[in-house]
């Protein structure tokens, strides 16, 4: 009897949200004067050791995948592979920034078994696994944080929300809190080029906490966020 291929993501671990907040707040350090906001992405991944970035024709045409990460078994480099369609298309920008971020993000805290994937094959076997929703939730949390700063965002919510208040009739101030967040998110959205529904849930995170700082300074008619 044959025995059993072992699942490379056998040899994978979760995370807490604190070491994932860590690991991004490392890696946004290793670009130093480069760092800005938008964040970078794809120069994100040229600094990360060993890790290169690629296109692949036809790869959600026919294997229903829009990015996948792997090693290339000519070279020994490990590789984010991102759909050839998705890379092209100027309208999917930020569904292309947030796939090349969470292939990153799953080599990032995932290398191990990454290291194992040689083919499309591979890599659904990783994702067969019967842990990897969690392992892939793990790795969607950090490319929230790659792309979306906690404290970059959280200082960037604080003065909009006091420019915002400042601007309104007193009579309507406080009064809309839910109009208060979308607006919010919205904005914040186009400046971190990610879509708006990444936004609102990054916004409701630890240790952002945005969406409740609005509700707790609307209720207490503060003009900041605290």
């Amino acid at each position: 009897m044959a025995a059993r291929r072992q699942n490379p993501a056998d040899l994978l671990r979760e995370y807490t949200i604190v070491e994932l907040e860590q690991i991004a707040d490392k890696f946004h350090g290793r670009l130093g004067e480069k760092f800005g906001i938008p964040v970078d992405i794809d120069l994100l991944l040229e600094n990360t050791e060993g890790v290169d970035l690629d296109i692949w024709p036809g790869l959600a045409a026919n294997h229903e995948l829009l990015g996948m990460a792997g090693i290339n078994p000519d070279t020994d480099i490990l590789y984010v592979y991102i759909d050839d369609e998705l890379a092209d298309r100027s309208a999917s920008m930020r569904r292309y920034r947030m796939t090349v971020a969470e292939e990153l993000a799953h080599i990032l805290i995932h290398r191990p078994a990454i290291e194992a994937v040689k083919t499309v094959i591979d890599f659904k076997l990783i994702q067969n696994h019967q842990k990897w929703h969690l392992y892939e939730r793990n790795a969607k949390r950090l490319a929230a944080a790659l792309l979306m700063p906690a404290s970059f965002i959280l200082g960037d919510a604080r003065k909009l929300y006091s420019k915002m208040i400042k601007s309104l009739p007193n009579l309507h101030k406080y009064s809309n809190p839910d109009a208060i967040k979308k607006i919010i998110a919205s904005l914040l959205a186009e400046r971190y080029l990610v879509s708006v529904e990444s936004m609102r849930y990054r916004l409701k995170e630890w240790p952002i906490n945005v969406f409740d700082k609005i509700d707790q300074a609307m209720k207490n008619q503060f003009d900041f966020l605290e």
